[in-house]
């Protein structure tokens, strides 16, 4: 939820197109570190979500290099 915030306040300074997409891919990109390194520090990473995971990790590369929208 928070990434809205970030984007109507983007939108109100308006920052330019590639500015936009480049700061929201790091802020994304770091907050998703951040939770990740948070789940594991409390040890949240079952087997179940390895397992679950490993299914998905092959289909997400297919359309990151196919780079399909």
């Amino acid at each position: 939820m928070g990434s809205v915030f970030f984007a109507m306040y983007f939108d109100a300074i308006k920052l330019a197109k590639d500015n936009y997409r480049a700061t929201m891919t790091a802020i994304l990109l770091t907050l998703t570190v951040i939770r990740g390194i948070g789940y594991f520090a409390v040890d949240q990473f079952s087997r179940e979500v390895w397992v679950v995971t490993a299914i998905l990790f092959p289909s997400m590369m297919v359309a990151y290099l196919f780079n399909i929208k």
